[in-house]
This record gives C-alpha cells, sequence and structure tokens, in this order.
C-alpha cells in the first residue's frame, strides 16, 4: 500500500480518537458536574428519590386500576383511579373513573366525581362520558349532562353533536335533526356535523335543505371522500326531485284534460 495512503489512514484515525476521547471527557465531566451539586446540596437527592417513589405509585396505581376494569372489578377501579386523580387529575384518568361508576350503576358518582376533579374536565370528556351513559341505558341522564355542561366550554359543538346521536341512537329523529343544527351553528367550518346535519334533513325528507347542506361540505375543508358522499347524494336528491315535479306536472296537464 502507498505510504500517502496509510499516513491519511492513521491521520484520519487518530483525529476520530481524539473525537471520541472528547465526547467521553465531556460526559465524564458533566456527570461529575451533576454528583457534585448532589453532594453538596443532599436535598436535591432526597427531593430526586422523592419523585421517583411518587412516580413508580402513580403508575403502580393506573395499572392496578386498569386491571380492575377490564375484569369488572369496579369498585377496586373507582378506588385505584381515585387515588391516580388526587396525584395527578387528567381527562384520561378521569374518564377511566367515570367509566367505572357507570358501569357499576352509581350515576350520582359521576357527577360527584365531575365536581370533585373539574380541573381534569374537557368538553370530549363530558361527549365521552354521556355515550356510555346512553350506552348502559341512561339516557334521560346521558342528555341531561350534556345539556348542565353547555355554555361552559370554548364551544358547544362537540355536545350539541352528542345528543344528536343519542337521540338518533334512541331513534328520535326530529330531536337528533335539531341537535345536528344546533352543532353546525356553533361550528359550521366542521364537515362531520355538516353532515350529520344533511343526513338526519334527508331522512325526516327535508329534501331541498338537505341538498344545500350537501353541498356546503363541498364549500369547506373535508375529507374527499366525504365529499364525494354528499356530493353524489345531493345529485340524487336533485334528480329525485326533478322527478317529483315532472310527475306532478303530467298529473296536473292529465286531470286538466279530463276535465275539458
Amino acid at each position: 500500500m502507498a505510504v500517502w495512503v496509510m499516513k491519511l489512514i492513521r491521520s484520519r484515525l487518530c483525529r476520530t480518537d481524539y473525537r471520541r476521547g472528547k465526547k467521553r471527557n465531556h460526559l465524564t465531566d458533566l456527570q461529575s458536574s451533576r454528583r457534585r451539586k448532589l453532594l453538596q446540596n443532599p436535598y436535591l437527592l432526597i427531593n430526586r428519590g422523592r419523585l421517583s417513589k411518587k412516580k413508580i405509585k402513580y403508575n403502580t396505581l393506573v395499572t392496578t386500576a386498569d386491571r380492575a376494569l377490564e375484569s369488572r372489578n369496579y369498585d377496586k377501579a373507582i378506588e385505584n383511579y381515585t387515588h391516580v386523580l388526587t396525584l395527578k387529575a387528567t381527562p384520561a384518568n378521569l374518564a377511566s373513573l367515570l367509566e367505572a361508576r357507570i358501569a357499576k350503576n352509581d350515576i350520582s358518582g359521576v357527577d360527584r366525581d365531575l365536581a370533585r376533579f373539574s380541573n381534569a374536565v374537557t368538553e370530549k370528556l363530558i361527549s365521552i362520558t354521556a355515550v356510555k351513559m346512553n350506552n348502559y341505558g341512561y339516557t334521560v341522564e346521558s342528555l341531561a349532562l350534556l345539556k348542565r355542561y353547555v355554555g361552559r366550554f370554548n364551544n358547544d359543538g362537540k355536545l350539541y353533536y352528542t345528543a344528536g346521536q343519542i337521540h338518533e341512537a334512541n331513534s328520535d329523529l326530529e330531536r337528533a335533526e335539531f341537535a345536528y343544527g344546533k352543532a353546525v351553528d356553533a361550528l359550521p367550518v366542521d364537515p362531520y356535523y355538516v353532515y350529520a346535519y344533511a343526513r338526519l334533513l334527508d331522512t325526516n325528507e327535508k329534501y331541498e335543505m338537505a341538498i344545500e347542506f350537501y353541498e356546503n361540505i363541498n364549500k369547506i375543508n373535508a375529507d374527499s371522500n366525504l365529499k364525494i358522499t354528499a356530493k353524489n347524494r345531493a345529485n340524487d336528491l336533485k334528480d329525485y326531485l326533478d322527478r317529483l315535479k315532472e310527475e306532478k306536472e303530467q298529473k296536473a296537464k292529465q286531470e286538466a284534460s279530463e276535465n275539458s
């Protein structure tokens, strides 16, 4: 091998070793600095230990609560989720606690937990809880919950949309239409709210209004498949209304000729 090639390889190897050594020294210095700070201030070490124990306790409680809920041991789930929420109140943990309450048929407990952990309450949480209550047969209570929280968030669209879903699931189509309409009023740019409203107008045979809202979906930011579905349904309704108009005109002409 040429001498100059050997020199180049040695040079690069030396440079790499230097960089690695420098990085190791930097990490060692950083670790030593942290160690010195801990030795100088033992309270930092104590606090770190406390935080670590608190995190372990929190994770253990969450795991225990999740397993209890999965195995339908609702009392144990409620007990552990309550402890979890006292450590860290999050919407996800509160949703799980409320699910255990509902499954246990403890609806009054739902209201108590919502009041106790109010800082973890969100519009999404209320909507999820209302749907679960309805699934367990507490339709009146689920709608009352949604109504109670109207006006407490930045936008009530999700609450009205959920009310529409519950009414529709219970075949109360007029109320479902009204609720979806309120959702659209609250957030007219949400394509799923608009589509739900158009669909119920369609179901309730208010075809001209349904066409209007189906066509509105193509004017806002929406999924391409949803736009295609809405456009096709609007065109089908237009064709249907045109046929009805033609049939009506033909019938009127026939009646006029028979009377003349």
